[in-house]
């Protein structure tokens, strides 16, 4: 005689792995070091005031929101992030922060970095040539 299978759901789920299940839930290592990233950042730019200055500048509701993102006791948001890259004075700082902390960092930002460099390098190379200029001219430096 044949077992028949019962046809009923079983009061029991199958034990099926769940891709991402708990993994979701955890705070994942890019995530955190680029938190990390933004609160070294914002240390360095603002060494008094820093959650006061870090909230108004990232959009958040209040300095305790800054705080913890200081502490890295959180993520920052995708909003918060590109409202710090786009910062008018210290997005370049952010962003350049936050690229660093990735593992592994692109490529093409090595390259895009290596441009900036040169750019800046040249900007220098232009205003001391016109020091210069105006040195040998007699002008006041």
């Amino acid at each position: 005689m044949s077992a028949r299978r019962s046809t009923k759901p079983s009061a029991k789920p199958a034990n099926r792995s769940n891709p991402g299940g708990e993994a979701r839930f955890a705070k994942k290592r890019s995530a955190i070091r680029a938190t990390a990233a933004i609160a070294r950042t914002a240390k360095q730019i603002w060494p008094r005031g820093t959650a006061a200055d870090l909230a108004s500048a990232a959009g958040l509701e209040s300095d305790r929101a800054a705080q913890l993102l200081l502490a890295a006791d959180g993520t920052a948001s995708a909003e918060t992030i590109l409202r710090l890259m786009f910062h008018p004075v210290y997005g370049r700082a952010f962003h350049a922060a936050i690229m660093s902390s990735a593992d592994p960092m692109p490529p093409w930002w090595r390259d895009l970095t290596k441009q900036q460099e040169l750019s800046d390098a040249r900007a220098q190379l232009r205003a001391l040539n016109k020091r210069i200029g105006r040195l040998e001219d007699g002008e006041d430096a």
